[in-house]
C-alpha cells in the first residue's frame, strides 16, 4: 500500500512542478533553485505552499531551510510525516 500511496504522491509532485513549468527529473534535479534555475524566493515559496497543500503535508523551517534543488523538494514531499 506505502509504494502505491508514494506513487500517487510522485505523481501529483510531477505535476505541481509542472504547473510551475519545471521539471523535477533529468540533469534539473541537481540543479540549485536559485543559482542554476532563477527561481525566485517567492516563484519557490508559492510552489512549495501549493505542493504542500495538494499533497496534505506540512513542512516544518528547518526542513524548508534544507531546500536547494528540485531533488530535495521531492525527498521531503514524500518521506514520511512524523
Amino acid at each position: 500500500m506505502e509504494i502505491q500511496n508514494n506513487f500517487g504522491k510522485i505523481r501529483r509532485i510531477i505535476e505541481g512542478f509542472y504547473r510551475y513549468g519545471m521539471s523535477p527529473f533529468a540533469e534539473l534535479k541537481h540543479k540549485s533553485f536559485n543559482k542554476d534555475l532563477e527561481v525566485s524566493a517567492m516563484y519557490l515559496s508559492n510552489m512549495i505552499y501549493d505542493l504542500e497543500n495538494e499533497l496534505q503535508v506540512d513542512l516544518d523551517d528547518e526542513q524548508l531551510l534544507q531546500i536547494e534543488r528540485p531533488i530535495d523538494l521531492v525527498n521531503l514531499l514524500v518521506k514520511p510525516q512524523t
